[in-house]
């Protein structure tokens, strides 16, 4: 049978003949069970989050006769599930045969080590979502009617396809904004949810590598 994190946190962190071990143990095990239980239930609801969103993304555009944006929304938003999914396993996977000390360690190195691939993949799909959402708001009513209007008062704009170069620029660039700060909007998502308990967690490793000293 797997052990469970109370399982290993009873076998703390310093070593047992020291004088002190039985109070900082309890201490600090009591911290970190409870800071890593938050972690992984907070991490459970934004799985369940992201999971709808995925549906949200697919359903609702065809439930208003978009059928090929509904497809495309969709297929943007799969692989934030399926690298949540990934992750999810991969910290089930983590080695629960060692003292509580390396647990945490290693569950903190796992956690920096999943932000770093969301950092990545919100690179690409910050501004895909938004290529996405002109590009189809190109063909609606709203869109004909801003291009009219950009012609009509600059009747000399040099057109690409139809649209006014002006437009195709400012999209150009946002695009290129989004893809460079892509990864930071992600981790600025990251810190307003999940910044106090991962500070927390930092706070626990530093203070048992001060006490192990």
């Amino acid at each position: 049978m797997e052990k469970s994190i109370k399982t290993i946190w009873k076998d703390g962190f310093l070593d047992s003949n020291s004088i002190v071990v039985p109070k900082l143990n309890n201490l600090y095990n009591q911290k970190s069970i409870h800071i890593i239980d938050k972690i992984l239930r907070m991490g459970k609801i934004n799985l369940m989050y992201v999971g709808a969103l995925v549906l949200a993304f697919l359903l609702v555009p065809i439930l208003f006769g978009a059928l090929n944006l509904g497809i495309q929304l969709f297929l943007l938003m799969l692989p934030q599930l399926l690298l949540g999914l990934k992750h999810g396993k991969l910290i089930a996977k983590i080695d629960k045969n060692v003292d509580s000390y390396q647990y945490i360690k290693s569950f903190n190195n796992h956690l920096e080590h999943s932000i770093s691939e969301f950092v990545l993949l919100n690179r690409f799909f910050y501004p895909l979502l938004f290529l996405v959402l002109i590009i189809q708001g190109r063909f609606t009513g709203d869109g004909e009617a801003l291009i009219s209007y950009i012609i009509a008062n600059n009747p000399d704009t040099y057109l690409v396809l139809g649209v006014p170069i002006i437009l195709i620029l400012g999209v150009v660039f946002i695009t290129v904004l989004l893809a460079v700060f892509g990864g930071l909007l992600y981790k600025l998502d990251v810190n307003i949810v999940y910044g106090r308990v991962l500070r927390k967690l930092k706070e626990i490793i530093a203070d048992m590598e001060e006490l192990r000293r």
